[in-house]
């Protein structure tokens, strides 16, 4: 018989401890406090101090000859009313057939059975539940927060995914609201994963395009994340390493004053060398060009020309209504259809304040062809200082005029992501992203012509093993070049924006409009018979549906 599944409760608590005591030890200790010791202060302290209730979340499915006699063991020795506990048994459905209760061993009144479909592992069941604000998680929060701050073990778990940890890590904080600074090994690790997302944006996103403003906005973000913490220092370096750029790292390393013994052999060896002024040593290579010819880049990428007097930047609550009014007032110009416009954002990540599962709306932009005079109409929201002065009403009238407008198609691309991210900054914005009755998503779009008449994309190859991926590679497949990317290293914090950035900025919301007639005229040309009305509104999956509703009231009760 099988150990695990006989004593399944048991094992159940041997496997859980672990990883409870794993997570704390790689992200939340913050220092290194003898563990017999503060083992001793933690018990003491939950003797004396301990008020709070335990919540107790079992996960059943009936899928084993021996599932409820375990069940039935568990809550026949393991559940007491008396207990200052809550016990929440959730019954997986499978196939989507509800448990029969009645066959299952009774309750107390501090235990409830919950249905859930059985669509995730028993991990993400459980975060659904905690989403689901069936419990007053404040109930507990003050012992996890207890928990995790105080205990430490030392425990070999190399055996563990260290992403999984930072994954639990990241839901625990979101849940509970505890802040990041709090946590200094979390801290730490989610400044390196920031770290290492800067390397790939600088030299793997925009490896053909040179940028001397965006190259100074990159090490100004860097100084910013990197400050005075002597081990990010070192991890920078041996960053410049991994992508073969030994200038830069001899150029860091000088920077913040860093010793021959603290830096990579190769770094040492190249900073002697130049210090030597050894002149027949041959160079690193830096994936950086070291000169950029900008008829080159322009022939590359996709890049259609903008006017900065073609932009207009809002950042009063009083410019909103203007704005709009004339983007509604062009339906009058077309015919067959409601006008498009091109929506897009603009997001950062700050590591030194929310963890990296967590984007802060920058700029908000909108495009659309002014078709009377063959003319771009752009818009730039800047939502750092809108949001200070909207209330809440104010957010939600906004989302209503954008996503459901009756006076033009609202064009986006991967919509359920900008959802994700607008619904956690703006939770009054829920209702009309969920409607979205103005909504094409062109992702949408490119999976039906690719399934259905690849033909319609100009530059289809079923042979082709393209690079580009997302927008840029339906790009691609429309203009025959990717889009451009070269700012996307930009520092989206910092006011005012530089004019590159509000060009930049405009552009993936005016291609979005591109791609919308050339797929128009494509199709008319090809007598393909087609309708955006088939495309119209955005279609949630239940479990997209769950989360995002749930996203909104957790944000709401928080």
């Amino acid at each position: 018989m099988d150990w695990s599944r006989r004593y399944q409760s048991i094992y159940l608590v041997l496997i859980i401890f672990p990883y409870l005591c794993i997570m704390y030890s790689y992200f939340f200790k913050s220092s290194s406090i003898n563990n017999l010791t503060q083992i001793k202060q933690l018990s003491s302290s939950l003797k004396t101090t301990y008020t709070g209730r335990v919540l107790v979340i079992y996960v059943w499915t009936n899928t084993d000859v021996q599932s409820l006699g375990n069940l039935q063991f568990f809550i026949r020795y393991g559940v007491h009313p008396s207990q200052p506990a809550d016990y929440y048994f959730i019954l997986q459905q499978v196939n989507k057939k509800p448990v029969n209760e009645s066959g299952l061993p009774k309750l107390p009144s501090n235990a409830h059975y919950i249905q859930h479909e059985n669509e995730c592992y028993d991990f993400g069941t459980v975060g659904w539940f905690l989403s689901q604000n069936i419990i007053n998680t404040n109930l507990y929060k003050i012992n996890v927060h207890r928990l995790l701050a105080q205990y430490s073990i030392n425990i070999n778990s190399n055996y563990i995914d260290i992403h999984i940890l930072k994954r639990a890590a990241r839901k625990l904080l979101k849940q509970f609201n505890f802040e990041l600074h709090d946590f200094p090994n979390l801290a730490m690790h989610e400044k390196i994963t920031f770290l290492k997302t800067l390397f790939v944006r600088k030299y793997l996103d925009r490896k053909n395009n040179c940028d001397d403003e965006d190259d100074q906005s990159w090490n100004e973000q860097i100084k910013e994340l990197i400050h005075d913490n002597h081990d990010l220092q070192i991890k920078l370096i041996d960053l410049f390493v991994d992508y073969t750029d030994l200038d830069s790292g001899v150029e860091w390393a000088r920077f913040y004053n860093l010793e021959d013994f603290e830096i990579p052999e190769q770094i040492r060896t190249h900073r002697q060398n130049i210090l030597k002024d050894d002149t027949t040593i041959i160079r690193s290579t830096s994936m950086k060009s070291s000169t950029c010819l900008i008829k080159q880049i322009k022939d590359n990428i996709y890049k259609p020309t903008v006017l900065l007097s073609d932009i207009v930047y809002i950042e009063l609550d009083t410019d909103v209504d203007p704005f709009l009014n004339r983007l509604e007032c062009a339906r009058c110009n077309v015919g067959s259809h409601l006008p498009f416009v091109g929506f897009d954002c603009e997001t950062f990540m700050d590591p030194t304040q929310r963890t990296l599962n967590s984007q802060i709306i920058s700029t908000i932009q909108l495009a659309s062809l002014l078709l009377s005079r063959n003319q771009y109409l752009y818009g730039i929201f800047d939502m750092l200082a809108l949001r200070l002065q909207f209330d809440i009403k104010s957010l939600a009238e906004l989302a209503q005029r954008l996503f459901c407008s009756q006076d033009f198609i609202l064009l986006t691309y991967n919509y359920a992501c900008d959802t994700s991210s607008l619904i956690e900054n703006y939770p009054s914005m829920n209702d009309a992203l969920m409607q979205g009755t103005a909504v094409i998503d062109l992702f949408r779009v490119q999976q039906y012509i690719l399934e259905h008449c690849p033909q319609v994309f100009p530059y289809y190859d079923a042979l082709l093993n393209s690079k580009s991926r997302g927008l840029s590679e339906l790009v691609r497949l429309c203009f025959g070049k990717p889009l451009d990317k070269s700012m996307q290293t930009s520092d989206w914090r910092k006011r005012p924006l530089k004019p590159a950035q509000l060009i930049y900025s405009v552009l993936d919301a005016q291609v979005l409009v591109d791609i919308a007639l050339l797929i128009e005229k494509r199709t008319h040309s090809l007598q393909i018979p087609w309708s955006w009305s088939n495309f119209k509104g955005y279609i949630w999956t239940n479990k997209a549906f769950k989360k995002r509703v749930g996203m909104n009231q957790k944000i709401e009760n928080s």
